[in-house]
């Protein structure tokens, strides 16, 4: 096919080979290259020249349709019509456009085997992380099966010792041996709302009540509720609450009836510390030593001072020895009473403070434990008196005894007897035993001549023994005592007698000394 060129035509060994063209000037018009490649030449319609007449010795096999041009002198190039131009322009716009449409659909292609793979990549490795990541919890899991494996066995050679410290030795259950409360649920929160309205009434009483009106109202000791009279020192923590509740046994006080009934379960405790000296049926009596026994006669003397008025002494409780009446059931030894009394009194005393419980009051416990006292003052050959100064009802009690004592001394004398020798037989001061007969009327004055006698109406002393016998309450039998005095040693003695000035001497012996004192110890 012939080549359509601008400026000068090839050569031609045709007879027009003499009509040599002459270049023209290049046309702003644009021109059609035809080309050899096949399917460039299908699309393509150009126009051109006469083709001229081939040599014999290059043949050509290829066609093509000419155009016609309009017949110019002195130029070669080939003008396209506008509408031909535009008609010989489409062909070559779709295919710029089916190229531009080939390119991107390649691109897409390759786009989406790129993201293919590139998603595989990122499958591959979800399913090794995933992979790693369930091993890795097996692993956990079999570590901790191991774990708890282990620890069930160790701690399966323990449970029987552990269920013992839980339950104290069995003697509580597993239900009652938890400690530990889960959250708490509505009741414990309505127990709680409940608590705290009657902690606030009882603060608002307290501030508008009097300040000697007793803050705990209440205790709690063994079966009984008793009513508080005066108001005792206690912790503050525990002086807020209305009600104490008490071991009859170790006389521990507590604030929350929970913890009183878990610690009467675990108490050791069923007598009150210390010697039994005194049994006679269903009444026992403990000597308790201060010194030994200081938590027990602290919490002793506390108690005492709800029901008495004038006791002072609460925590100081060495000097002291305890005699702790109780009541003996097939349960233990229960509280009725006590009284105290100084190891080494200077002033004689043999009670320095007494109490019976208000329950077990108007049962002739009062009287019993006097007269156990006085019992102790003859065992030491002495005389002795309470501490004054005495309460109400305790000197209402002493009073009763004293007259139904010198009672029964009148009542078994026929001779004319002294103050001296009641006092002796009795055990009471002389002062106590003048006091009674002057409230009895008996002592009378001789003419204001300083003499006195007494005037004794048997009929009179005879009734009143009778009431006595008519109630039937208890009489200590002597007979049942199993006690000595408490001895002291010298040092013990001037420590106690005076405890400001604490001597160690060393004493020179002389013979008058060593014939007549013992040696101390």
């Amino acid at each position: 096919m012939p080549m359509i060129t601008r400026g000068r035509k090839r050569k031609s060994t045709s007879d027009d080979e003499s009509n040599a063209l002459t270049p023209s000037k290049p046309s702003s018009k644009r021109r059609i290259i035809a080309s050899t490649s096949p399917w460039r030449s299908s699309r393509v319609a150009a126009t051109a020249t006469p083709t001229p007449t081939p040599t014999p010795n290059k043949p050509t096999n290829t066609t093509a349709t000419t155009v016609k041009p309009k017949k110019k002198t002195g130029s070669t190039t080939i003008r396209i019509p506008p509408r031909q131009q535009q008609q010989q322009l489409q062909p070559k716009q779709q295919l710029d456009t089916a190229s531009k449409s080939s390119e991107t659909a390649r691109f897409q292609v390759n786009e989406e085997r790129h993201k293919k793979r590139v998603k595989g990549v990122h499958t591959k490795r979800g399913h090794s992380t995933s992979s790693k990541h369930s091993e890795q919890q097996q692993q956990r899991k079999r570590k901790r099966q191991q774990d708890n494996d282990k620890e069930h066995h160790s701690s399966s050679t323990q449970d029987d010792s552990d269920k013992i410290l839980r339950t104290f030795g069995n003697k509580l259950t597993e239900a009652e041996a938890k400690t530990k409360r889960g959250t708490p649920t509505d009741t414990d929160k309505h127990r709680f709302d409940r608590s705290s309205n009657v902690m606030s009434k009882i603060h608002q009483n307290a501030e508008s009540a009097p300040t000697d009106m007793p803050k705990i109202e209440k205790i709690r000791i063994g079966n009984y509720l008793i009513k508080t009279w005066f108001v005792a020192p206690y912790p503050e923590e525990y002086s807020q609450y209305p009600t104490l509740f008490f071991c009859e046994f170790c006389l521990k006080y507590m604030h929350s009836e929970f913890v009183a009934g878990r610690h009467k379960r675990k108490c050791p405790f069923r007598h009150p510390p210390g010697d039994e000296i005194y049994r006679d049926g269903a009444i026992s009596i403990f000597e308790v030593d201060g010194r030994k026994n200081k938590i027990y006669c602290q919490n002793l003397c506390l108690l005492g001072k709800m029901f008495i008025d004038h006791k002072t002494l609460y925590y100081d409780v060495e000097p002291f020895l305890f005699y702790v009446m109780t009541e003996v059931d097939d349960t233990g030894c229960h509280l009725v009473g006590y009284f105290s009394k100084e190891k080494r009194s200077v002033m004689n005393y043999n009670v320095s403070c007494i109490l019976t419980l208000p329950v077990h009051q108007r049962k002739g416990y009062g009287q019993y434990l006097i007269d156990f006292s006085y019992l102790l003052t003859k065992k030491e050959e002495t005389t002795g008196s309470p501490e004054k100064p005495l309460s109400n009802l305790g000197l209402l009690s002493y009073r009763k005894y004293w007259k139904t004592t010198i009672f029964k001394e009148l009542d078994r004398q026929d001779t004319p007897v002294s103050i001296e020798e009641l006092s002796h037989r009795t055990a009471m001061t002389v002062d106590d035993v003048i006091t009674t007969l002057e409230l009895l009327g008996m002592l009378k004055e001789k003419n204001e001549t300083n003499q006195y006698y007494l005037q004794v109406d048997h009929d009179i002393i005879r009734q009143h023994l009778k009431q006595i016998d008519h109630r039937g309450y208890p009489e200590v039998d002597p007979v049942k005592l199993t006690w000595t005095p408490y001895a002291l040693s010298r040092d013990r003695l001037a420590a106690l007698t005076n405890p400001e000035t604490t001597t160690t001497t060393t004493t020179t012996t002389t013979p008058a000394q060593s014939s007549n004192e013992p040696t101390p110890r």
